[in-house]
């Protein structure tokens, strides 16, 4: 399932699995302090930072949680970094 999140002037594609998620965050900067935090739930690991072919940060997860919890993770570490709201929208394919 892919998730669009959008906040302050950027944006950002979260497509999870079971156990597996990719944040794609169209910014071009390692999103380190976003892994950080978002290792600071517990119930979810920042595996990997990277930039993808376009130069946006990526954030690879592993998690056991269901959609909705895990975007409001996701969420949550971006609103705290980025200090402005967040709104979540389907992703289109």
């Amino acid at each position: 399932m892919k998730k669009e999140i959008t906040f302050g002037a950027y944006s950002a594609i979260l497509n999870a699995s079971a156990e597996r998620a990719m944040l794609t965050i169209k910014h071009k900067r390692l999103p380190l302090k976003i892994a950080d935090k978002i290792n600071e739930a517990g119930d979810i690991i920042a595996t990997e930072v990277f930039f993808d072919d376009d130069k946006n940060g990526c954030v690879r997860i592993t998690h056991d949680l269901p959609m909705g919890e895990l975007t409001d993770i996701v969420c949550n570490a971006i609103s705290a970094i980025y200090d402005t709201d967040v709104s979540v929208s389907n992703a289109r394919t």
